[in-house]
């Protein structure tokens, strides 16, 4: 077992349990499709009526597809039309979909409200994200070997400013100064810092440790395009689907739009190809930072990574007179600019120290960029919502562990990357060995293949402890 403290395994002790555990964790290794996003916190927290009364809610699935519920169990949308303004009660329509109803939302339910608890609609409408160049299952084909190292990635960040926002939606109140502190400060302190005293660690900082050094998350004051006011509304971009392109215009009104519109209107003072640390010939990743919160209405952002693919449903979808590459790709100072990246500026709750209005802190936008690196996400992200790895992993739902603090990537993760190198014992009927934490920066996993025919299918033993972004872990 792991005990804390005692960094040893012997192969006859636990044996049953731990190898049931271990199965149980690399089923969801190796059955996931590669489908990036991040998912509902796994929480309740508290949305407000135009009143000033709080609701009690929790959030459900993925960007895919998600709903939300109060606490006694009926589902609830945010709606802004002619007649309603408000959190209104759900029902079903005749098709099997969420339709809100015109009776605002109070908790608890009052006894003349004939709606039932906990609706599935019929048919989900799970919204169809790309994040890479080509799609496939076939996510491990490598076998036990590490994908390509990369030592630099040099995010290039937008601030995006609307004209009008939805009703309820705070205006920007954070700087490019305090962007810069929280993605690329090397060694944030709270006491040196403008931001809230809880935040601690950098998005290069937590890169830093996880890597053991061998990522740098490199940016400074020229990394980051101060609040640049679009030419469209807010809604206009989210576009009824959280501004994930699913909507009845595509990706011409989604945050892609708004990479493409930045980016052209920017180019001028900016030299693109500053941003391609890994030297693929792409920007590493474009980091765009939403004015204003997102709580998982339909109508606002939910945050994502994503891709503007070639040719005339991607970029020329957008702007059909936008700079392409020869192979298609939209284009400037020579560098393609696929890879993007949706965080909103604040965040929308209450939770462990954070605050509501705070700046969004790093856990969410950590997940994210694994998936830039090409991590898959290691839930599950049909409309089932299964915790797959849960909070032991980054890219399970370890961003919310705690906020400012994610949890390591699991070891499969760091293992894929090139961050780690396990040890791999294979064929070995009595093993003794010493499993220091997975924080140390000495050997650290062993990796036991279960078939020598089966190449793909394997065990990865690691020890996990509460020491640096692991903290908060709750059962180390």
């Amino acid at each position: 077992m792991f005990l804390p403290g005692k960094p040893y395994w012997n192969s006859w002790a636990g044996s049953w349990l731990m190898n049931t555990l271990f199965n149980l964790v690399l089923s969801f290794y190796f059955l996931l499709t590669p489908l990036y996003s991040v998912s509902a916190p796994p929480f309740p927290f508290e949305v407000e009526q135009l009143d000033g009364s709080k609701i009690p809610v929790r959030m459900f699935g993925h960007e895919y597809y998600n709903w939300m519920e109060t606490e006694d169990g009926y589902v609830v949308d945010w709606v802004e039309d002619d007649n309603r303004l408000g959190w209104y009660y759900s029902e079903l329509n005749d098709e099997g979909k969420f339709s809100p109803t015109h009776i605002l939302v109070e908790y608890p339910v009052p006894d003349n409200v004939n709606i039932p608890r906990k609706l599935k609609e019929s048919n989900p409408h799970v919204r169809k994200i790309t994040h890479g160049d080509r799609q496939s299952g076939n996510f491990h084909n490598s076998n036990l070997q590490r994908s390509t190292e990369a030592s630099l990635i040099q995010p290039l960040v937008f601030l995006v400013d609307f004209v009008n926002l939805p009703s309820g939606m705070p205006n920007s109140i954070y700087s490019k100064e305090q962007f810069q502190q929280l993605l690329f400060e090397s060694g944030l302190e709270s006491d040196g810092s403008t931001l809230p005293p809880i935040y601690d660690m950098s998005v290069r900082d937590y890169f830093n440790e996880i890597s053991n050094g061998n990522m740098d998350i490199y940016g400074d004051s020229e990394s980051i395009v101060d609040w640049t006011t679009v030419s469209q509304d807010y809604s206009y971009y989210v576009d009824g689907e959280q501004g994930t392109g699913s909507g009845i215009h595509g990706i011409a009104r989604s945050a892609a739009a708004l990479v493409v519109e930045i980016a052209m209107e920017v180019e001028i003072d900016l030299d693109f190809s500053n941003f391609d640390g890994d030297e693929d010939g792409a920007v590493d990743v474009v980091i765009l930072i939403v004015e204003g919160w997102g709580d998982g209405d339909n109508d606002q952002f939910w945050p994502h990574m994503s891709l503007i693919h070639a040719g005339s449903s991607g970029i020329g979808s957008v702007d059909p007179n936008a700079p392409t590459n020869d192979d298609g790709y939209f284009s400037l100072d020579g560098v393609a600019i696929k890879k993007y990246i949706v965080i909103t500026e604040q965040f929308h709750m209450n939770y462990f120290g954070v605050g509501k209005y705070d700046i969004h802190p790093i856990g969410t936008i950590c997940h994210e960029m694994g998936h830039v690196l090409g991590l898959p996400d290691l839930y599950d992200t049909s409309v089932n919502s299964a915790a797959g790895i849960g909070e032991w992993g980054l890219m399970g739902s370890g961003n919310w562990q705690r906020p400012i603090s994610p949890a390591y990537m699991s070891a499969w993760s760091r293992y894929r990357l090139g961050f780690i190198e396990p040890s791999i014992y294979e064929n070995v009927p009595n093993l003794d060995i010493s499993l220091y934490p997975a924080e140390d920066l000495d050997e650290v996993a062993y990796i036991l293949p279960i078939d020598s025919n089966l190449p793909q299918e394997y065990l990865i033993l690691e020890n996990r402890q509460q020491l640096g972004a692991d903290q908060y872990l709750e059962k180390s």
